[in-house]
C-alpha cells in the first residue's frame, strides 16, 4: 500500500498544480525582490553614515581640506 502511496499535488487536479505552480514562481519572485531591496538598502544606510561621519569630521575639525596653494 505504500508503494502506491502519492503526494498530495500527485493527486489534485491538473489546473489545481499550474496554480500552485504559479504561486510558487510568484513567492520566489517576490523573495528575490525582497532579497535585492534589503541588499540596496544597506549599501545606502553604509552610505549615509559614512557621509555622516566625514559632515562631522568636517565640521568638527577632525578632517580639514588640503590648503590649494
Amino acid at each position: 500500500m505504500a508503494h502506491n502511496a502519492k503526494t498530495v499535488i500527485e493527486m489534485t487536479l491538473p489546473y489545481e498544480r499550474e496554480k500552485h505552480r504559479k504561486i510558487t514562481a510568484i513567492e520566489d519572485g517576490l523573495a528575490r525582490q525582497t532579497k535585492a531591496g534589503d541588499i540596496v538598502l544597506g549599501i545606502l544606510a553604509t552610505l549615509g553614515v559614512v557621509a555622516l561621519v566625514l559632515v562631522i569630521a568636517l565640521l568638527t575639525g577632525w578632517l580639514e581640506f588640503p590648503d590649494p596653494s
